[in-house]
């Protein structure tokens, strides 16, 4: 295996977690109250999760197009709804699914029990200390996280991801977008009351975080399902 997958522990620090600690919705999302009940949501997350995120999540692949040989990165890859296609399109590459919740992770090994192992790792990891070195990977994807982290922590994720994806290299982030329609109102704020209701995500404006972060946007747009909308973004290195 090549050096660059050992791992290299680099934390990005959270020192402007204080500043919405004190709101109760972001509260709510920090990791010690999210892991439990995305741990509680595993045994249903394949079920409901599709049918507001299928359509975004196939975008995301189509814009992500992994090349057969190349190092690629799911980051929050859940039960591996993404990370299975992922790793199809890869066989001759390697494909990594990283995760916080051992409970999602069992579930991701269980979808891919028949995949060559040496084709695919899957890692408990938080997406603001990525456990690999600068320049490793030549694809990064990451759908329905974003949404999920408390906002000081949103851009620290995703320089991390800058720093483990090679300059010439891309990124997809797929992520619930802000509503423009009514239906799509009331779910936002719904998810904003009640943050385990959806596991914590809720709309977010990923753009401005992706240039703070050292990328260009290439591309964007969204998908609607059951009156969610989700925003799908290509972007690269600056």
């Amino acid at each position: 295996m090549d050096c660059k997958f050992h791992p290299s522990h680099r934390c990005v620090s959270d020192s402007a977690a204080s500043s919405t600690a004190g709101s109760r919705p972001e509260a709510t999302r920090a990791p010690s109250r999210l892991r439990p009940a995305y741990t509680a949501l595993a045994p249903l997350y394949d079920r409901l999760v599709p049918l507001v995120s299928s359509r975004a999540r196939s975008t995301g692949h189509t814009w992500l197009a992994v090349r057969d040989g190349e190092r690629v990165l799911d980051v929050g890859t859940g039960t591996g709804l993404s990370l299975a296609p992922l790793v199809a399109a890869n066989p001759h590459g390697w494909t990594v699914g990283l995760d916080a919740t051992p409970a999602m992770l069992r579930r991701a090994r269980a979808r891919l029990a028949e995949t060559p192992a040496a084709r695919y790792t899957l890692r408990r990891a938080e997406a603001r200390a990525l456990p690999y070195a600068a320049n490793t990977f030549d694809a990064v994807y990451s759908s329905y996280l974003i949404d999920v982290l408390p906002r000081p922590r949103i851009r620290p994720a995703l320089v991390e991801m800058r720093r483990v994806l090679r300059d010439d290299g891309r990124l997809v982030v797929v992520c619930l977008a802000p509503p423009t329609r009514l239906i799509e109102r009331l779910w936002a704020r719904l998810a904003r009351l009640v943050p385990p209701l959806f596991g914590g995500a809720r709309p977010v404006e990923v753009r401005p975080a992706l240039q703070q972060a050292g990328f260009s946007v290439q591309r964007s747009t969204a998908r609607t399902q059951v009156g969610l909308r989700s925003a799908i973004v290509r972007a690269t290195p600056r």
